[in-house]
């Protein structure tokens, strides 16, 4: 195989990889994992309290949050979800910091 022939096909392979997994199939959206579906559970709940417990429910949505996105950082199934995991730990990053 040429230079030329191995560069194409890892371009190809790389731009394959941002939206299909290394089973070539396409993933955009999956099923919530645990992390994930506290943070939906949480977000939701502090509509219905308020005072500490919405604190508490908050901070808990906020972990659930993060740990998502670290888990999509260190393991995403392509770069799309791995991008997507590192733009959320920026979103909240920034708005903790500010």
């Amino acid at each position: 195989m040429t230079t030329t022939n191995r560069l194409q096909k890892s371009k190809k392979l790389s731009r394959n990889r941002f939206f299909y997994d290394s089973n070539n199939s396409l993933v955009l959206f999956q099923l919530p994992n645990i992390p994930l579906s506290i943070w939906i559970v949480c977000t939701i709940a502090t509509k219905f309290v308020s005072g500490t417990a919405q604190n508490i429910l908050g901070i808990i949505a906020t972990l659930g949050l993060t740990i998502w996105a670290l888990l999509e950082i260190t393991s995403g199934v392509n770069y799309f979800r791995c991008l997507l995991g590192l733009f959320m730990l920026t979103y909240i990053i920034i708005t903790r910091l500010f």
